[in-house]
């Protein structure tokens, strides 16, 4: 996951990160092959939150920043990923609503650079890579 992101220039601005052991593990080598020091935070609050928390802490991120990255655990995560898209690849959205395994990765347009303004349905799902996706 971490070499597709890279090959796809997806480099986030700042990670918000579950202080989990895997989650730890993920980002070690998420930012290992990034090559660049991004800035992270460990936020308790991550650890097993609902969509709704975890849009809380969406809305609390920086305004301004292009890009963020939440590394957290399901079923939150795939809760809150479907709750804000409400666009894009018919047969991603699919799968991302079927399944979102450890290690997926959604990728989301929003509009803006006002991430406290981020509501369900705003954004564009541009991407949903599995790691199954890579066998």
């Amino acid at each position: 996951m971490a070499a597709y992101m890279a090959e796809n220039r997806l480099v986030p601005d700042v990670i918000v990160c579950s202080p989990a052991v895997r989650t730890r593990e993920t980002l070690k080598t998420l930012r290992k092959t990034l090559g660049r020091d991004i800035p992270t935070h460990f936020d308790e609050a991550l650890y097993m939150a609902s969509a709704a928390e975890l849009l809380s802490k969406v809305h609390h991120l920086e305004d301004g920043l292009a890009s963020a990255m939440l590394v957290s655990h399901n079923p939150g995560l795939q809760d809150l990923a479907l709750r804000l898209t409400g666009g894009g690849e018919p047969d991603s959205r699919y799968r991302m609503r079927s399944k979102f395994p450890t290690a997926a990765l959604a990728v989301l347009a929003c509009p803006g650079r006002k991430w406290r303004a981020m509501k369900p349905d705003a954004a564009t799902l541009k991407a949903f890579v599995c790691p199954r996706d890579f066998d």
